[in-house]
C-alpha cells in the first residue's frame, strides 16, 4: 500500500496554466522528496468532461491504493 495518492490538476503537457497546476506539482514533488516516488501516486485531472465521469473511479482507486488521499480540484473539479 502507497503511502500519498494525489489527485489534481498538473498542467496540460507540462504547461501550466495557472496557480492551481503549479500547487499541485509542488506539493507532489515535496511528497516525493519526503517519501520517495515509489510512495506517492498521481491521478490526473485536465478539467476535460470525461475527467468528470472518471474522478468518481480515481477516487475509489486512490482509497483502495493508499493510506493518504490528497484531492486538489481545479476551478471545475469542485
Amino acid at each position: 500500500m502507497k503511502k500519498v495518492s494525489i489527485i489534481g490538476h498538473f498542467g496540460a503537457d507540462g504547461v501550466f496554466g495557472g496557480g492551481q497546476s503549479v500547487k499541485t506539482v509542488t506539493i507532489t514533488r515535496e511528497l516525493v522528496n519526503a517519501f520517495g516516488d515509489n510512495e506517492v501516486v498521481c491521478f490526473k485531472t485536465q478539467g476535460r468532461k470525461k475527467d468528470l465521469l472518471i474522478s468518481p473511479f480515481y477516487t475509489i482507486k486512490a482509497l483502495a491504493r493508499s493510506r493518504n488521499v490528497i484531492i486538489l480540484p481545479a476551478q471545475n473539479g469542485l
